[in-house]
């Protein structure tokens, strides 16, 4: 079935394929578009346009009286489910961000503005007591990372592929495809750039430079250090110690070694990794794939309503995602 034309601004050659997007482009524009084209924009061309999808100089907006072709598919509820459960994810996904005229949230956005407020507690030690991540936490943190809000799909930036079994992240405005192996240690990569390497230098400060700590606390944190490293560990992760500057771990510390905080962090994570049991690792990255394919099987049902919803309401966006199937006119 040819493809429909798109909507043109006959002023600046703006095009758009949705007729939603160039009423914005003609009524919501804070500035006017350029005049490219030497024509006064009217009311009556911009209508003339949203109903013809183009306009030129010799069309007349007021005799005018054809209406574009009709085009009236058989989309029975039954027939649309199917369509739309077939449908590879990101496609329909590009439907809904074309139609409302948006783009996918960078992951690292997406999970930077989740814990911005606590970083900066973190790193301005504002915490009245020690702020300390249990084991179970750091899987709550995934569900948090790989959950979108309803009906905020643009937050839709982890997809578990079930027929290839890869894990796709929207990040530095593409998408990135991985085994599930290197998917789920990149989700933590994202996390601990975000989050949990601020954390573990909060720790060490903690550890190594807050003089009002007590001996509870003390240990406390000691046991949270290890537990961080465990999850490290469990995900191919080195600790942040392994291989930064010890200024960029507590900054004006005073020390006579320099590879302080390194050899403390590494003697730890050396032993963990001697003592951890491989049918634990298993287990942890179980319940991590887990909670990937939840979410991502929560966040595509809501996917699939709103398109489904958005075929109902709106002949514009229904012609446009129908266009490319067999469904029979």
């Amino acid at each position: 079935m040819p493809k429909a034309d798109n909507y043109e601004c006959p002023r600046c050659g703006y095009c758009n394929q949705w007729k939603r997007n160039m009423k914005r482009h003609f009524y919501e524009l804070k500035n006017p578009c350029s005049n490219r084209r030497n024509l006064e924009l009217t009311d009556d061309i911009k209508e003339f346009v949203l109903k013809n999808r183009h306009y030129y100089p010799s069309h007349s907006v007021t005799t005018q009286s054809s209406e574009p072709k009709q085009i009236t598919y058989n989309t029975n509820n039954t027939t649309n489910n199917n369509f739309v459960n077939g449908m590879e994810t990101l496609t329909k996904l590009g439907h809904y961000l074309g139609y409302n005229n948006k783009s996918v949230t960078d992951i690292n956005d997406f999970v930077e503005s989740q814990h911005q407020p606590t970083v900066d507690k973190l790193e301005n030690d504002e915490f009245r007591y020690p702020h300390l991540i249990n084991s179970e936490k750091f899987l709550t943190l995934i569900d948090d990372m790989v959950r979108s809000n309803e009906r905020n799909h643009e937050e839709m930036n982890i997809i578990y592929d079930e027929m290839l079994d890869r894990i796709k992240i929207y990040c530095d405005d593409e998408w990135e495809s991985y085994m599930v192996e290197s998917g789920m240690r990149r989700i933590v990569e994202i996390l601990r750039t975000n989050y949990l390497d601020p954390y573990e230098c909060y720790l060490y400060r903690k550890l190594f430079a807050d003089k009002n700590i007590n001996g509870y606390q003390l240990n406390n944190v000691r046991i949270k250090l290890e537990e961080y490293y465990q999850f490290l560990y469990i995900f191919g992760q080195h600790p942040y110690v392994y291989d930064k500057p010890i200024s960029y771990v507590v900054n004006n510390y005073k020390t006579d070694n320099p590879d302080e905080f390194r050899d403390f962090g590494m003697k730890k994570y050396d032993q963990i990794r001697k003592d951890l049991a491989k049918t634990e690792m298993a287990h942890t990255k179980r319940q991590v794939l887990d909670i990937i394919k939840r979410n991502h099987k929560v966040n595509l049902k809501r996917l699939n309503e709103t398109i489904l919803e958005l075929i109902n309401i709106d002949e514009e966006f229904k012609v446009n995602i129908l266009k490319s199937t067999s469904i029979s006119v």
